[in-house]
This record gives structure tokens, sequence and C-alpha cells, in this order.
């Protein structure tokens, strides 16, 4: 079963590489900046996902 966070990670990723194919067709292309906010957002909430389940959080079990 996937988690909350290992979704995010997935959203993440899928995002960041959109992101990146975007900027190297256009770097001024204004898409490209509504992603890396989405990109934000989505680290945030990954963040925040973490933050609330510290047995997630791989750092903290090292």
């Amino acid at each position: 079963m996937m988690t909350k966070v290992d979704k995010l990670n997935q959203q993440v990723e899928a995002t960041r590489r959109e992101m990146y194919a975007a900027y190297e067709q256009n770097p001024n292309d204004p898409y490209v900046l509504q992603l890396s906010q989405s990109l934000d957002h989505l680290l945030n909430e990954l963040t925040h996902a973490l933050n609330e389940h510290p047995r997630n959080n791989i750092s903290r079990n090292l």
C-alpha cells in the first residue's frame, strides 16, 4: 500500500521532470514558473507529511 509520503514523492519527481523538460524547450515560458510553484507546494506538503510521521523520515533513522 502506498503511503501519503510515497505519493507525494512520486508527484514531486513527475513535476520536477516536467519542469525540466519545459525549461529545456523554452526557459522563458510562464509554464516553467507555474511548474516551479507547483513543485514548491508539493515539497512543502512532503516536508509537512514527513514531520507528521517521523518514522517515515529516513534521516531520523540514521
